[in-house]
């Protein structure tokens, strides 16, 4: 029937708009914005630090981006949705790893931070903020995903205002992660945060409620 005809023709030519598109993405590659990246693809981050109060991320090449849009197109041609590529599974406990990738000791994180929220690649490689202890304490026991839950862009810490602002749209979140002005619809997500034996900092997921509001996490 022309039914079966036109859905016959459409799955010979899925494979080669799938070649399309992963050929469109490669010259593109030094043009990818963190924005666009997906989570999976963080693992692979470069934290590099180009200023005092914070560090930029560098995000993966062009040739992993093209490799996502592959898996994704064999997904679509197998008829799985695209978000089978998103782990729901929670990430495992990690040492949090400064920008040299290195593992972060606590009094050294003390001493280097000076008091401020600092950078440090956390759960499946994501960038997320250490916070200073409070009444004597050296670090507090939850980190920040630094992602700005509006649209992903690095969440900047302003020592000035106290506050985390996001240079992209201006959402701004408090020393907790409370968004506190929008758009991010959203509190930065948590992380549980403890040290190994040796003094190291160990991040794990949060899973149970959020203190800040007394809701779901969002993120788990």
């Amino acid at each position: 029937s022309s039914v079966t005809m036109a859905a016959s023709a459409k799955s010979s030519l899925l494979p080669w708009l799938c070649l399309a598109l992963v050929c469109f993405l490669r010259p593109w590659s030094g043009f990818v914005s963190p924005l666009r990246v997906d989570p999976t693809e963080r693992r692979q981050l470069h934290l590099r630090a180009q200023r005092e109060d914070h560090g930029t991320l560098e995000f993966p090449s062009g040739r992993r981006v093209a490799a996502a849009a592959a898996v994704a197109c064999a997904l679509l041609l197998k008829g799985q949705p695209v978000g089978a590529l998103m782990s729901t599974k929670p990430p495992k406990p990690v040492v949090a790893q400064d920008k040299n990738f290195q593992p972060v000791e606590v009094q050294s994180w003390v001493q280097a931070s000076k008091g401020q929220p600092d950078l440090v690649i956390g759960l499946r490689g994501d960038p997320y903020y250490l916070l200073p202890g409070q009444d004597g304490g050296a670090i507090r026991n939850f980190a920040l995903r630094a992602e700005c839950t509006h649209l992903g862009c690095l969440a900047n810490w302003n020592r000035v205002v106290n506050k985390f602002v996001c240079p992209c749209h201006g959402s701004e979140y408090d020393a907790q992660g409370s968004v506190i002005k929008g758009p991010a619809p959203k509190s930065l997500a948590l992380a549980h945060v403890e040290l190994t034996d040796s003094q190291k900092v160990r991040l794990s997921a949060w899973s149970e409620e959020d203190f800040r509001d007394g809701t779901e996490p969002w993120w788990a």
